[in-house]
């Protein structure tokens, strides 16, 4: 056992050459034993290595061709393990000798150990011989034949193998002995192989016991200082070699000593160089771990040499990355950079080389890249060297994608490069959208610059395709390029495009759609800068300009051939297209429009010649006719046939003009009475007729049956005062000696007028006594100021000349007031304790009241108030100032008076003492002072004129307010910014990504202090940017419009809803660039003015109103605030009514309804009347047109809207015999429907038909009123639709109960005076909210005016400004508890109620969008119920979040609102401690309940601040109806007339909730 623990030791010592141990071991064992055995089969089995080991492999020299180090290496390192081996054999077999009794082993060892110097001597030769063969065949040429290669390119692996060759080497050594004899091993000269080989083996044989111990010791000493680290092995070597030379001992052993001493030596020495050699390889290869594992293995083995050299080496390479960077950054390699920084990143791992950590030298290429970084991010130099430069930064990311984030250098941050790529990349999907939006809207010079960005940008687009990219961010870039077309697809798509525009602009003709043709052909010439792009392109546009000349001719033929047919419809229906095409002739250098006209004007000119060369007055009047029909029948020629017909009549002598008057008159058609009734030549005419229509109703009926109502402001209310006085028969009349004063006003009127009729200055005395009369003293000169006044008015209107063979009993043609009007100014002028009242008159309609307005506007100017008559439509302001505007200038007050809508009054009045709009300008503009404030040092009194009062005290005013907007802009930043969100409204942008944005950030730098009212303004650009739809804009006159009253107002604002309908409509090629650009920029609010509060601003108030008695007590509370303290009622002037009032229908059916309409039409033309028909809206109204067209049941029809051209022509024709007239309920007030066909008269007069249930009495009046104006006669008729009684809240059982009893007028008034009551309720509530608004504003404006710049009023200005804007801000924490009321009735089955699913879906999601860009964190809850016949709770209080929507579901049903609002307002009750409630009540049609728990909602959870909103769906929903019902709940009415519609409406009540509800 002991032995066999021995034997395990014996590989250890074999290893180690150990030989003693083995000899300790053999001596105590037997040759025979075991033991012996086992040790001598080892030692054979290590001998056998040793050989194998040893033993040189030719193959391995002979592969020196493929190595970069020279043969003599290779040479030396075999040399080296050759005499290595051999001084390892002799020492084995020295002392194995005395062990191995078996001389046939030892026979065996010294055999093979001879066999193996011979076959190294063999090995070594062939190595020789080898090493001679290479260095002939690679350097047999000179050093300059080598250098010459190099210059020349030619350089192959061989040639770089040998650097040292090639740096100095004179002659090359050609004789290997020569080469063998030089070779230098630390001073050692090898000398033969052969001679090394002897003395090795004389000396192994030679040796003693002595010299074997020394030998035996020596080496054992220089194995232990060979494995200590190199510099102490170097110290001990040279501590034994000096022990040695100190030795007395035999030389020959002292020589073998040293020489074994001088290996140790160059074994180490080796040792540090091949570590060298190796760090040198390490870093060549760039294997920086290797170089590392090889440095830390030096400083170990305290190799100062290799440690020395690692630094130097890091350093030089260290200074040649930091300065080969800067180079190749500056030439834009990626590939040279990113290997250095690479080179950098691995170098910086080795943790003792504190110049790395240093980064100053490595800061030169953060500068660099941080340069061209800005150079990119601000460049405007051309695209391609900007591509290059983006491109290197591509390449350079993409190089290094693979090295971990938290090891690149700071610069290289893909998200910044993905920024900074991203805009660049833009232009060219920017170019390509613009490319396209441009060829969509003829906008050519938009295409041509999108094409020319793309050819700039072609070889970058084609760079950046093949550029190796992996970062998926840099991907998704590319891939959007990639989207965009590239230059050669545009080129080729404007080459088809310019092919096809001929038959693109044809089609636009033939459409009629002329603003189109004329932007092709106005911008067409903007191509022609691509003919270099597409040759033949001006034969193209030649082409498209000779085909529209073509069909231009064509249609002006056809225009020409209409007139010449007499084909008048026809040619009216073309006559407008040919006015609009006005513009396109002069393109196209041809105008047929004017020769047209010609011809019609050749015709008038015809007639009148004829009128001129005639003394037979019956020819003229019947040219009269023929010119009055001409005008009629072709409208265009109205200006033309007004002038040469006032110019004959003035030719005319009185005699020759009273014999006329009865001829016109006299004639069967309208045309003859129309001339008599609208020329002043006629004014006698007109009088005496108005005289006969009105003389039964002298001034004794006008003293007696005119009520006035004094208002005692401290007794109550004045509904209460009211009522009493009309239960009571409390009503003033006139004093007894009114009768006397009209007679002394009458006398003193007639007697101006004849006295001053026929002076050369007719107007300067009246003008001067009635400036007198006023000094004096209104109060007692009245009467002779009004006798004055309408002195002036009879002469200017009357046009009748006494000179001229007429007396003074010629005066029955001369206008005058009639006693009723006298009074009412009379009343209207008198004063209480020293001043005038305010008052509320009561005039008929078609009576006057545009006269007693005008009358006093010019009375109160005299004096010196500053005058406002307002009324709700501009057709009807512009039509009354018009006709006073001469008398206002003869009394020289024309300036003082001012006509307008109550949109313009309230515009002036903010204004005054300086622009609101321009101030608020100023001041986010910074600029100091006030460059638009011009206060009036003294401030005049004001009146305030209301013509239709009741409409300004309803609906359409109170409540309501005038919210003034500035528009912010500048050259480029504004318009780039509402661009960017227009551009990318469908990819849910939020405020956090616009905030990214040059544009935003450069006016943020711009406006100084105005980055929280900017970050305001996104919020509602990105809330509003898909609701430009919204409010029915239409494109009027190159701008965006929206219906307002009678007319399309462009000067309408929906916030940035009118903004983004501008860039739609300019996509769509409706608006020009120029429009696009005047319009769009940021909305600064400046304040909200109630409209309800403008009155109050007045000294004095009058209001005028042909439905005073129709005001309902809540209506008379609310006017009672502005202290109106006289309320009075005129009679009318033509006596009772003749007017015809037939009871009301209703039909169930819609179909029905409209052929009931068309049969009571038929009815009344049939026999010579004329038929006007008003509808609730311009749908309704179109939906009939079309289907009465398809039936072709009209022969003469015609469309009276805001749209109309001609309209006073419209009118005038509306009473013609036979006409049939639609038009939209706006006109059903004020509008004169003065019928002059005798034809109509003596059939029956107008007949108005009301299609819809008047929102209030008010409105009703004023409807039937338009029929029997003027003591004519006509009629009136209700034809209404049952599923539109929804809207007053009648039931199918009220309904029917009504027409079986005969009592359905009497159901109707009632209803609706229920339903207007509530809905005026609300508007008193809205009026009180909109009150504290208002009060801001006015502070706010106050402060603009008055700004002195100091630090003070700035910061008061500044926090006004973003308090009055602040809808947009938004903070965490505002929370809504969302109610839904969502109709599930049969009529919503199937695709219905899918899409009603869809749009509370998109609502949901919308407001958690919105929340979610601003910032906020959506914490909403949603309670949905559902309801048909009942109601069920379909969830309660789920989170938002929480996909609430997926808990609705179907039922079917019945229609009862009342059931669904009832459990709403149970679930209301326990909403949650801080959230507000919303009510979204919907419904696709209409019951006669709902409108007592809607108010109940508005009302009880009025503290909560309940948001109220009903959303009516489709064609059948009861519009009326839901909105009475928005207006009970105090909220808001939306309709969605289909699906994506609906889906819109849902989404807008989104977006306006985050507005109301988020607050600073």
């Amino acid at each position: 056992q002991a032995g066999k623990m021995a034997i395990g030791n014996v590989p250890q010592w074999l290893e180690q050459g150990d030989y003693l141990s083995l000899h300790r071991l053999l001596s105590q064992h037997g040759p025979n034993s075991f033991v012996y055995k086992s040790i001598m089969d080892q030692i054979s089995t290590k001998i056998e290595t040793t050989l194998s080991d040893v033993n040189p492999d030719p193959t391995y020299i002979l592969a020196a061709n493929s190595s970069p180090d020279p043969p003599p290496t290779i040479l030396n390192e075999n040399y080296t393990l050759f005499i290595k081996n051999m001084v390892y054999l002799e020492r084995a077999k020295q002392h194995l000798r005395k062990e191995l009794t078996d001389a046939q082993i030892f026979d065996v060892l010294d055999t093979s150990m001879k066999n193996y110097y011979g076959r190294m001597d063999e090995n070594l030769s062939s190595t020789l011989e080898t090493i001679t063969r290479w260095y002939t065949d690679n350097y047999r040429f000179s050093i300059s034949e080598r250098i010459r290669e190099i210059i020349e390119g030619n350089v192959n692996k061989r040639t770089l193998c040998f650097p040292k060759a090639i740096q100095g080497l004179g002659v090359y050594k050609s004789n290997v002995e020569r080469f063998w004899q030089e070779l230098q091993f630390d001073g050692i000269q090898p000398g033969p192989i052969n001679t090394i080989y002897g003395a090795l083996s004389s000396s192994g044989q030679s040796l003693n016991a002595f010299s074997q111990v020394v030998i035996n010791t020596v080496k054992k000493e220089l194995e232990r200082a060979k494995s200590l680290p190199c510099r102490q092995a170097r110290h001990e070597l040279e501590t034994i070699e000096s022990v040695l030379l100190s030795l007395q001992i035999d030389s020959a052993l002292i020589t073998m000593l040293v020489s074994l001493v001088k290996y140790s030596f160059y074994y180490v020495d080796q040792q540090a160089q091949r570590r060298a050699s190796d760090l040198e390889e390490s870093l060549k290869r760039e294997d920086i771990e290797e170089f590392l594992k090889i440095y830390n293995a030096a400083v170990k083995e305290q190799d100062v040499q290799t440690v020395s050299l690692a630094k130097s080496q890091l350093s030089f390479l260290c200074r040649n990355i930091t300065d080969s960077l800067e180079n190749s950054i500056q030439l834009l390699d990626s590939r040279a950079v990113s290997i250095n920084i690479i080179s950098y990143l691995k170098l910086k791992r080795c943790p003792d080389y504190m110049p790395i950590k240093d980064t100053t030298q490595f800061k030169k290429l953060c500068a660099v890249v941080n340069k061209l970084t800005s150079e990119i991010s601000s460049s405007n130099s051309e695209y391609n060297d900007l591509a290059s430069k983006i491109l290197f930064l591509v390449d350079l990311s993409s190089s290094l994608d693979g090295i971990p984030d938290n090891e690149l250098p700071p610069f290289i941050d893909v998200e910044l490069l993905s920024k900074i790529l991203d805009p660049v990349v833009k232009i060219l999907a920017n170019a390509h959208d613009q490319y396209v939006k441009g060829a969509n809207s003829y906008d050519f010079a938009s295409m041509a610059s999108a094409l020319l960005i793309a050819k700039k940008l072609n070889n970058f687009t084609q760079q950046l395709g093949s550029a190796q990219i992996k970062n998926p961010k840099l991907l998704a870039l590319r891939l959007e390029i990639n989207k965009a077309k590239s230059y050669e697809n545009l080129r080729s798509n404007t080459e088809q495009f310019v092919t096809g525009l001929e038959a693109i602009t044809l089609k636009a003709w033939d459409d009629k759609d002329l603003d189109r043709v004329y932007k092709i052909l106005a911008g067409v010439g903007t191509l022609l800068s691509l003919d270099r792009e597409i040759p033949g392109i001006s034969s193209n546009i030649s082409s498209i300009r000779g085909a529209i000349n073509q069909a231009y001719s064509k249609f002006a033929d056809a225009t020409r051939g209409a007139l010449h047919k007499g084909n008048k419809d026809e040619f009216n229906s073309m006559w407008p297209i040919m006015e609009r095409a006005k513009k396109i002739a002069g393109l196209i250098g041809k105008d047929e429009s004017e020769a047209i006209y010609s011809e019609i004007k050749s015709q008038i000119d015809r007639i009148v010649r004829e009128m001129n060369n005639t003394e037979e007055l019956p020819v003229i009047a019947k040219l009269m006719i023929e010119l009055q029909q001409f005008r009629e029948e072709l409208p265009m020629t109205g200006k033309d046939i007004q002038y040469e017909m006032n110019s004959f009549l003035r030719k005319q002598s009185k005699p020759r003009i009273s014999i006329l008057g009865p001829l016109l008159d006299a004639d069967q058609s309208h045309f003859g009475p129309t001339i008599t009734q609208t020329y002043s030549a006629f004014s006698h005419i007109q009088a005496q007729n108005w005289k006969k229509n009105t003389e039964q109703q002298g001034v004794d009926y006008a003293v007696s049956e005119f009520r006035t109502f004094e208002v005692e402001l401290s007794k109550g209310s004045l509904s209460d005062q009211l009522a009493s006085a009309v239960k009571k028969q409390l009503f003033r009349l006139f004093e007894a000696n009114a009768e006397k004063e009209y007679q002394r006003f009458e006398a003193e009127f007639r007697r101006l007028v004849t006295a001053n009729v026929g002076l050369s200055n007719k107007y300067e005395d009246l003008v001067a006594e009635t400036k007198q009369l006023i000094r004096w003293g209104i109060e007692k000169n009245a009467v002779f100021i009004l006798a004055n006044v309408f002195a002036v008015w009879s002469i200017s209107k009357s046009h009748v000349d006494l000179s001229k063979g007429g007396s003074s009993s010629n005066q029955e043609g001369f206008l005058a007031p009639h006693p009723v009007q006298y009074l009412t100014l009379r009343k209207m002028l008198e004063k209480k304790n020293g001043s005038f009242q305010n008052q509320l008159i009561q005039i008929l309609t078609g009576e006057g009241k545009s006269i007693v307005l005008g009358i006093m506007s010019l009375i109160f100017a005299l004096l010196q108030y500053d005058v406002h008559c307002i009324c709700y439509s501009s057709y009807l302001s512009e039509r009354d100032f018009k006709d006073f505007e001469e008398i206002f200038k003869v009394f020289g007050v024309r300036d003082r008076i001012i006509y307008s809508t109550v949109y313009e009054m309230c515009n002036t009045i903010i204004n005054k003492g300086g622009n609101v709009r321009d101030l608020t300008k100023a001041f986010v503009s910074s600029v100091t002072g006030k460059p638009t404030a011009t206060p009036s040092t003294v401030e005049n009194r004001r009146v305030l004129l209301i013509d239709e009062v009741d409409e300004f005290f309803g609906p359409s005013f109170q409540g309501n307010h005038y919210n003034p907007v500035a528009i912010i802009q500048d050259q480029t930043n504004t318009f780039a910014l509402v661009k960017m969100i227009w551009d990318n409204r469908a990819k849910g942008l939020t405020l956090s990504v616009v905030q990214q944005s040059t544009h935003l950030q450069n006016l943020v730098r711009m406006f100084p202090g105005w980055e929280t009212l900017f970050n305001m303004e996104v919020i509602k650009m990105l809330r509003e940017v898909n609701l430009y739809l919204d409010n029915s804009p239409q494109v009027f006159n190159n701008a965006i419009g929206y219906s307002l009253h009678d007319k399309i107002s462009t000067d309408l604002y929906y916030g940035y809803k009118t903004i983004f309908a501008y860039f739609h409509f300019y996509e769509q090629g409706d608006i020009t660039e120029d429009s696009l650009h005047a319009h769009a920029g940021l909305n600064l609010g400046c304040g909200s003015f109630s409209f309800a509060e403008i009155p109050v601003q007045f000294d004095h108030i009058f209001g005028v109103s042909g439905t005073l008695d129709a005001l309902n007590p809540v209506e008379i509370n609310t006017i009672s605030r502005y202290k109106f303290e006289r309320l009075a009622y005129a009679p009318s002037i033509y006596g009772e009514s003749r007017r015809t009032v037939k009871k009301p229908v209703v039909i169930a059916d819609k179909n029905d309804w409209m052929l009931r309409i068309v049969q009571s039409i038929h009815d009344q033309i049939g026999v010579g009347r004329a038929s006007i028909v008003f509808f609730a809206n311009n749908e309704i109204l179109s939906e009939f047109k079309s289907f009465v067209e398809s039936k072709n049941s009209f022969r003469n029809l015609q469309v009276l809207n805001e749209m109309t051209d001609y309209k006073d022509t419209v009118v005038s024709r509306a009473t013609t015999s036979r006409m049939v007239t639609l038009a939209p309920r706006i006109f059903g007030r004020g509008v004169d429907f003065i019928c002059r066909d005798p034809t109509t008269k003596s059939n029956g007069g107008v007949q108005v038909i009301q299609t819809f249930a008047a929102i209030s009495a008010a409105e009703a009046v004023q409807i039937s009123g338009r029929a029997a104006r003027q003591g004519d006669p006509g009629s009136y008729e209700l034809i209404l639709c049952e599923g539109d009684l929804a809207s007053i809240n009648i039931s199918s059982t009220e309904l029917k109960k009504a027409q079986d009893g005969d009592t359905l007028q009497l159901l109707l008034d009632q209803k609706r005076d229920e339903v207007y009551t509530k809905n005026v309720e609300q508007l008193v509530e809205k009026a009180k909210e909109a009150l504290d608004k208002h009060k801001l504003t006015m502070m706010f404006h106050k402060a603009l005016v008055s700004y002195n710049n100091t630090p003070a009023a700035k910061d008061d200005i500044r926090r006004r400004i973003l308090e009055l804007n602040n809808s947009g801000a938004v903070v965490q924490g505002l929370k809504l508890h969302m109610f839904y009321c969502l109709d599930d009735s049969g009529s919503m089955s199937g695709k219905p109620w899918e899409e009603l699913v869809q749009a509370v879906t998109a609502s949901i999601n919308k407001r958690i969008q919105l929340c979610q860009s601003a910032g906020a964190n959506p914490r909403d809850l949603v309670t949905i119920v559902n309801y048909a016949s009942n109601a069920e709770l379909m969830c309660r209080g789920v989170g938002i979040m929480n996909n609430p929507e997926g808990k609705m579901r179907f039922r079917s049903g019945g229609t009862d609102f009342a059931a669904g609002l009832e459990m709403v307002y149970n679930e209301m009750k326990n909403v949650e401690q801080g959230y507000t409630p919303v009510l979204l009540f919907m419904s696709d049609g209409g019951c006669g309940n709902g409108e007592v728990e809607i108010g109940k909602i508005g009302k009880e959870f009025k503290d909560k601040n309940v948001q109220v909103y009903v959303i009516g769906f489709g064609s059948g929903c009861n519009t009326t109806k839901m909105q009475n019902m928005a207006n009970i709940g105090g909220g808001k009415y939306f309709y969605g007339t289909d699906g994506s519609n609906l889906l819109l409406k849902f989404e807008e009540i989104s977006v306006e909730l985050t507005t109301t509800t988020f607050h600073t």
